[in-house]
C-alpha cells in the first residue's frame, strides 16, 4: 500500500510513489458531484474511486444526505439553515406566504427530513420559491441564536429578523463509502478508511 503523489504546482510533473505499511484514507464524500451542496466543491468522491479501482469493498454508495433548508444565496458551498430554526418555530412557506407542511406531513416543519426535503423540491422544481420564515419566531433574537445563519443572510442582503429566507434542499452527506470494520480497517490488507469516506 502507499499513496502516489504529484506536485500542486506542476500537473504535467511525474507522480512519485510512497510505499507505506499502512495508508489512511480520510478523503471526504461525494458533494462536489452535486450542483447544489454543502460540501466543498473539490470533494467528488476521488478517495471512495481509488479505493473501489484497488479492490476495497464499497458499501451503500446509492444512500445519499439531503438537507431540506440550504439556503439558496448563490454559495458555494452552499450554507444550511440549521433544523433547530424549524425548533425554535420558523415555518416554511411559499412565494404568497402560505405555510405548506402541515399538507405535506402531521407534524408540518419538524417532519422527518426527508419528507420536509421532498415537499421543498417539489416546489422548486416547479419553479416555485421556498423560504423559512423566522420572523415572528424569533424577530430580532434571530442573530443572537443563529449567527452564522445570519451573517450568511447579511452577506446575500437578507435580514431574517424582518424578511424570509430563500431555502432549497441541498446535498448534505454521503452515506456510503468504503467499506469498514469498527477500526476503520478496509478489505484491503494496510488501509484504513475514516470520516465520510467509509462505511
Amino acid at each position: 500500500v502507499g499513496v502516489f503523489a504529484r506536485r500542486a504546482d506542476d500537473p504535467y510533473a511525474e507522480p512519485l510513489m510512497f510505499r507505506a505499511r499502512a495508508t489512511v484514507l480520510a478523503t471526504g464524500g461525494v458533494g462536489g458531484l452535486y450542483a447544489v451542496t454543502t460540501n466543498p466543491p473539490s470533494v467528488r468522491g476521488q478517495g471512495l474511486g481509488m479505493a473501489a479501482r484497488a479492490g476495497a469493498a464499497i458499501a451503500d454508495p446509492e444512500f445519499v444526505q439531503f438537507h431540506p433548508t440550504g439556503l439558496a444565496v448563490d454559495r458555494d458551498p452552499t450554507p444550511l439553515a440549521s433544523e433547530a430554526l424549524r425548533g425554535d418555530g420558523a415555518t416554511l412557506i411559499d412565494a404568497q406566504g402560505r405555510r405548506f407542511m402541515a399538507d405535506e406531513h402531521p407534524d408540518a416543519e419538524l417532519a422527518p427530513r426527508d419528507i420536509v426535503a421532498r415537499a421543498i423540491h417539489a416546489r422548486v422544481s416547479r419553479g416555485e420559491a421556498v423560504y423559512l420564515d423566522a420572523r415572528a419566531a424569533l424577530g430580532a433574537r434571530f442573530a443572537e441564536h443563529f449567527p452564522t445563519i445570519a451573517a450568511y443572510c447579511a452577506d446575500a442582503g437578507i435580514d431574517p429578523a424582518t424578511q424570509p429566507i430563500p431555502v432549497r434542499p441541498v446535498q448534505h452527506y454521503h452515506m456510503g463509502g468504503v467499506r469498514t470494520d469498527a477500526a476503520g480497517r478496509s478489505s484491503l490488507p494496510g488501509l484504513w478508511v475514516c470520516g465520510e469516506a467509509a462505511r
